[in-house]
């Protein structure tokens, strides 16, 4: 549990000042549910209290039903920890194209925080605990329409929201009706390892995903290999990983795409500079065709997932 420092929004008057110095957008209501905690030697915050749930009125939430009339699978889509953004809308507008119906939203915005600053500062503990608050409520109001509008229920998440899509395996009874789980580039968690895999689990990595890593002497651990980290206890290797969830069972499939970083749909292959430490890789193909081929594969694996499960 990391070392606290005293609450910087304990009182409206000390988080007023905090809003304005630190750029954080909130209302009334939103400042005084959140209190904003820095830790100590560390110039990351968390945030508690009283995160908004799934509202279907809300303009941060996007629900789209395909035309067609039936029974469809929906796809319920947790973003990464700056938000929802560019890939989100690549991912979602191709699984509409599909015939899936979509859920989006952007927890950030619906608890009332400038989604920059949150990704700035806010600690990967505190974007997941927001994440999955909206996510479990998105899963209930698909889970609410199950044999009338949907036949089967899928998440995927990014980054954080990846690592927020995996919660679901630590408890498969609150989510009768999951189908499978597609992690794209799992972000870290100090708090919350990968323990269980009562869920088909397809993630998805970029070979130069160093956006989660975790440093042991002068070697990058990858972010697959930081969630093996978080489940044995050491450093390991990809193949480790993998051959450590075969054995105990687990319905785990993990492809790792040459050529691409982290957030694989937000364009070319590139090293985004980042004032919150090492610079990432992000990204993926070195050229535009290459980066169009990518994507086709990646899609392609995507849906052979998705026809596994819907069969």
């Amino acid at each position: 549990m990391p070392k606290m420092k005293k609450p910087i929004g304990s009182t409206l008057f000390a988080l007023t000042a905090f809003i304005i110095f630190s750029g954080v957008f909130v209302g009334w209501k939103s400042a005084l549910a959140i209190t904003f905690i820095q830790r100590d030697d560390s110039r990351l915050i968390d945030a508690y209290g009283d995160f908004k749930a799934f509202d279907e009125n809300s303009r941060s939430i996007k629900i789209w039903f395909p035309e067609k009339s039936g029974l469809v699978p929906v796809i319920i889509y947790a973003h990464g920890g700056g938000g929802f953004g560019r890939s989100g809308r690549i991912v979602l507008g191709r699984f509409r194209r599909e015939g899936f119906a979509t859920i989006g939203f952007d927890a950030f915005r619906l608890n009332g925080l400038n989604r920059k600053w949150v990704w700035q500062n806010l600690s990967n503990e505190s974007k997941q605990e927001m994440i999955s608050k909206v996510l479990d409520g998105a899963y209930d109001y698909a889970n609410a329409r199950i044999g009338i509008k949907f036949s089967k229920i899928f998440f995927y998440g990014l980054s954080n929201g990846a690592r927020s899509v995996l919660r679901a395996n630590e408890k498969p009874e609150r989510y009768p009706s999951l189908s499978g789980i597609i992690s794209e580039g799992t972000a870290r968690n100090n708090d919350i390892a990968l323990k269980d895999c009562n869920f088909p689990t397809l993630f998805l990595f970029g070979e130069k995903d160093n956006a989660a890593g975790a440093r042991y002497g002068n070697e990058i651990i990858y972010s697959a290999i930081r969630s093996s980290l978080l489940i044995n206890g050491e450093p390991s290797s990809l193949q480790h990983w993998v051959n450590f969830n075969k054995d105990r069972g687990c319905n785990f499939r993990i492809n790792v795409y040459q050529n691409s970083g982290h957030d694989l749909f937000s364009g070319l292959l590139r090293v985004k500079v980042e004032q919150r430490g090492l610079d990432r890789f992000v990204g993926s193909g070195a050229t535009p065709q290459d980066h169009i081929i990518l994507k086709e594969k990646i899609f392609t694996d995507i849906f052979q997932f998705f026809t596994s499960q819907l069969n």
